[in-house]
This record gives C-alpha cells, structure tokens and sequence, in this order.
C-alpha cells in the first residue's frame, strides 16, 4: 500500500519533484483513510452515466464519503480503474476505504433500497409517503396512482371512483432499486396485490359470494376499524353478519373517508353527510375501499369469525366491545365512554 501511494505520487501528481515525496507521502496516505471510520449508517450515492472519475472523486468528497476528491481520481487512475467506473445507485459508507469503494464502483455493486408502506394508507397519504422517499414528483406519483389498467381486471365495469387503485396497493416492505421511478414502484405493489389473490382465496370469495372488490373493500374497512391483531376476525364477522340481513355496515371509518378527515370525534352533522362512502345513510358497501388493506385484515375478510354479534364500540385500550343487542350495545357505550 506505502509502495503504491508513493508510486502515486512520483508517477501521477509530482513528477520529478521528488524531494517533496516524503511531506506529500503523509498527506496521501491520510487522504486515503477512510473519511470517518466510526460511520455505521450508508450514505445513498448515485454515479450518473457519462461521469468521469474526476467528476465522482469531486461528489464522493462532496458527501463527505471520500476525504479528498482530487487524492480519490488519482488513485483510481493508477489503479486502473479510470473510466471504469459504472453508473448506478450504490450505499456506499464514509467507514470505507478509497480502494473498498473503488472494488464497488467498479463491479457494479448497486444498492437497493427499502420503502415500507403501512397498512391502513389512502392514496393520497401513499402519494405523500413516496414523495417525501425521493420516489418522483408529486404530480408523477398521482398519474401512475391513476393507472386503472392496472387493476382492470378486479375493478367492477361501473365502477367511477377517482382512484382507482385504492385498495390494491399492498402494504409491504419493498426492496427497490435506487433508479425505480412511480410506475415501477406502484406496479411493484399492484403485483403482490395479484399474487396474493391464489385459486384458493377467489375461490373463498365465490363461496362468499363476492367479488374481490367486494371483499377489499370490506376489508379496508376492517383494517380501519381495529388494530388490534386478534379482533380482525371478530370485526370481520359482525360486518358479515350485518351484510347477511340487509343491515347497514355503521363503520366510522367510511364516514371519515367520505367528508376527508382520517380520525377525530364523529358530530351528527358529519353522520348525515350524503356520500355513498357513509355506511350510516347507505346500505351494504361503499363502492370501493376507503384504504389499503394488509394481509391480515383480507384474510379477516375472507375468513371471519362465526359470531353472534351486530355491534362493536371502542373501548379506551384500543380493542372493542362487542354486543348481540342494540341494548348491550347501548351499555357498552354508557360504560366505554
């Protein structure tokens, strides 16, 4: 290494002005250094096609990822590494040696990166999470939000809603390449959306007798009516039981969706709102999901729990209080709120 760095200096920067080597020799070898070896978190780092090694020396100095830009191209050059360096998004750390991050540069070693898009989201609070991850404008977000093509085959032949894929975007942890634009990343989910949907759950559905826009529907009302893990189910079954004689669904959470507020106290004013997104006006489901529902709460859809009960209320823990009877369910208020 002492060798190659003096090499450096003789053959590249200094020419014959040898008798400098030895001050010059312990500025290279620090600038060669890892810039901050006590670093534990990587620093995104995108090389743009056509970039000479001076142009990626002077960026990685730039992120504090090198320590000197200038030492950085230099050592590439007497490497052999010039104009071999490929294009791409890569986590590079300032924890890494110049020759470390050359050996990435130089293979190709692009990173991915990871989006987690929580249950539970509206597209436009999906548009607002990937926007503020760098994933294209806000504008770009909304017309690959809008594509209907991609949900065709789910979607019912009159359906109107302005967002289409709501409800078919599936929650996840997404590993996705730097470069990923909207249209990848919303095909992306729309994709696992479809591969969760095997010959046994449509069959479940037609057992149902429902469509899958039916059942995601449901089941984004699910998703926004309980967190609690082990009541999906049981939510499931009092929404089924309700759907079974014709009652109304009730369900807070399509109220909030039809006058755009995510949460807060329900007035009056607000239950009497005229949309047909308000279970409480409007018999069986809305006419599509009112956000996107994960895993859990489809299964809960699909599979619901056989319960005797039509009523639920919230109580102060987060879980629900269930009840047969308008009268139970009347108590139960009295005593959760």
């Amino acid at each position: 290494m002492r060798f190659a760095i003096m090499a450096v200096i003789i053959l590249v920067f200094f020419g014959g002005l040898a008798f400098l080597g030895f001050t010059v020799y312990d500025f290279m070898l620090e600038a060669l250094e890892p810039a901050d070896p006590a670093a534990t978190e990587p620093v995104p780092f995108q090389v743009e096609p056509g970039s000479s090694t001076s142009d990626v020396g002077a960026a990685l100095a730039r992120e504090g990822i090198v320590r000197d830009g200038v030492v950085f191209s230099l050592y590439a050059r007497y490497r052999g590494y010039d104009g071999r360096l490929q294009a791409g998004w890569y986590a590079l750390s300032p924890a890494m040696s110049p020759e470390e991050i050359l050996q990435s540069l130089v293979e190709g070693e692009v990173a991915d990166r990871t989006v987690t898009v929580p249950e539970g989201l509206k597209i436009s609070q999906v548009i607002e999470l990937l926007h503020t991850q760098g994933i294209g404008t806000e504008e770009a977000l909304e017309r690959a939000l809008s594509d209907a093509s991609l949900v065709e085959d789910w979607l019912p032949a009159d359906y109107a809603g302005e967002d289409p894929l709501e409800g078919y975007l599936l929650p996840d942890t997404y590993r996705i390449s730097w470069e990923a634009g909207p249209e990848e990343v919303v095909e992306r989910m729309v994709r696992e959306f479809d591969a969760f949907w095997t010959e046994e759950r449509l069959a479940r559905a037609e057992e149902l007798d429902m469509t899958v826009h039916e059942v995601v529907t449901l089941a984004s009302i699910i998703e926004r009516e309980t967190g609690a893990p082990g009541e999906r189910e049981k939510v499931s079954g009092v929404f089924h039981n309700r759907l079974d004689i014709g009652m109304r669904l009730e369900a807070c959470a399509t109220v909030h969706y039809a006058i755009g507020r995510p949460g807060g106290t329900l007035t009056n004013a607000d239950l009497e709102t005229d949309s047909p997104y308000n279970t409480y006006r409007k018999e069986g489901l809305p006419p599509g999901p009112i956000a996107s529902p994960g895993v859990a709460s489809l299964r809960a859809a699909l599979y619901p729990e056989e319960v005797p009960y039509y009523y639920f209320v919230a109580k102060d823990d987060g879980t629900h209080a269930f009840a047969e009877t308008f009268a139970g369910h009347e108590a139960n208020i009295q005593k959760y709120r």
